[in-house]
């Protein structure tokens, strides 16, 4: 009984299997940004007016969630003109799972209908640096990942930041975070 033609045959469509499965997935990574750069990137002083609400405890929670969800929908309901806005408080104080952030909406106008249980917040900036995502979500890298190279960058131009992130997520599935210089 001659075994190495069947056994051939099966490796052969193996490989062939392998190779496409493989080039589908880098086709799709590539197509998805995944290899697109990410760059730092210097920007002047901006002053913002953001709407929303402060959150402090545990990281994905349904608390933090319904947070997120009414300011979107504050968002598409037309009801906030603006772009969703996380900033993150950097606080020694609470633990790794714990967070301090501002869930809200940077106003594009200056006149808005504000819902009565959100806090108006006024940000100012000195020089920021920021990181703009462009990729889509599924292979973007993690906030913390682009936290650290904003850090990285900070350091090397000898530039002490605030301990806190702004996040701008838009509504194209794009986001861009900064670091504010003190």
């Amino acid at each position: 009984m001659n075994l190495t033609k069947p056994l051939s045959l099966y490796l052969g469509i193996i490989v062939i299997s392998l190779s496409v499965i493989g080039y589908t997935l880098y086709y799709f990574y590539e197509d998805m940004g995944g290899f697109d750069e990410i760059e730092v990137v210097e920007l002047e002083p901006i002053k913002r007016t953001l709407v929303g609400l402060s959150y402090i405890g545990k990281a994905q929670t349904p608390e933090y969630e319904e947070l997120v969800a009414k300011c979107v929908d504050q968002i598409k309901n037309n009801q906030l003109k603006g772009v969703l806005t996380i900033v993150s408080h950097k606080n020694d104080t609470l633990e790794n799972t714990e967070m301090d952030i501002f869930v809200g909406v940077t106003l594009q106008s200056s006149m808005a209908e504000i819902p009565y249980d959100f806090e108006v917040r006024e940000l100012t900036s000195k020089e920021r640096y920021a990181v703009n995502l462009t990729m889509h979500p599924m292979v973007r890298p993690s906030v913390e990942e682009v936290e650290n190279q904003l850090l990285e960058h900070a350091q090397r131009q000898s530039k002490e930041l605030l301990p806190m992130f702004v996040e701008l997520y838009y509504m194209d599935n794009t986001m861009t975070v900064e670091a504010w210089t003190k």
